[in-house]
């Protein structure tokens, strides 16, 4: 992907032929080496990358995908970490965003076939809020197997999406209402598999 326009770059390449036809040959080589590098993305590191898929394509990326269709999809090249003995064979490559403390997105690929066997989006900002403050009392009505928009009803707004796991045999998703993450004031979790509750956890409520 280039940052110039398509003006800029005649002008470019009128500049190089004029300075060619005067002797200028090196000086024109020069010039198009320095733009190059100044239109180039910086390499992705652990801290971050280039850019970060906003959640729509990241709820695009099926399942058995190959990695080249994922860097097209996303628009720029992943973060590929160190091999570890428990991913051993596989590839993986991540996405971080500088912009939100805390925020990626990881994809691993099957080692045999090459494509993605295990998608997951992870916020870890504990500055997150939701729009409405859980209680005890609602929180005692939350049972097990109920899906997210009776729970979205009980507690009356959306909850903060804090984990979004997909692989295939199940597909795991982690709200947060009130404050998570705070250390003084009310919070409940739920952990939703397949579309329903299968866990839950609170602190602090009234």
């Amino acid at each position: 992907m280039t940052r110039s326009s398509r003006s800029a770059t005649a002008v470019l390449l009128f500049a190089l032929f004029t300075l060619t036809a005067c002797g200028g040959g090196g000086g024109g080589d020069d010039v198009a080496t320095a733009d190059a590098e100044t239109s180039a993305p910086p390499p992705p590191t652990s801290e971050q990358t280039a850019c970060f898929p906003e959640m729509a394509t990241y709820d695009g990326l099926v399942l058995y995908t190959k990695p080249e269709e994922a860097v097209r999809r996303i628009g720029c090249p992943g973060y590929e970490p160190p091999p570890q003995p428990s991913t051993a064979g596989r590839k993986i490559l991540q996405w971080i965003d500088a912009r939100a403390r805390g925020r990626g997105v990881e994809l691993v690929f099957d080692p045999v076939a090459g494509l993605i066997e295990r998608s997951g989006y992870f916020t870890a900002d504990n500055q997150q809020k939701s729009a409405c403050v859980p209680t005890q009392a609602i929180f005692d009505q939350v049972v097990k197997g109920a899906d997210y928009a009776s729970v979205v009803q009980l507690f009356g707004c959306e909850g903060e999406l804090r984990v979004d796991l997909l692989s295939g045999r199940s597909y795991e998703k982690r709200y947060a209402w009130g404050h998570y993450g705070n250390q003084a004031l009310p919070y409940a979790f739920v952990i939703f598999t397949n579309g329903v509750v299968r866990e839950k956890a609170s602190a602090r409520l009234n």
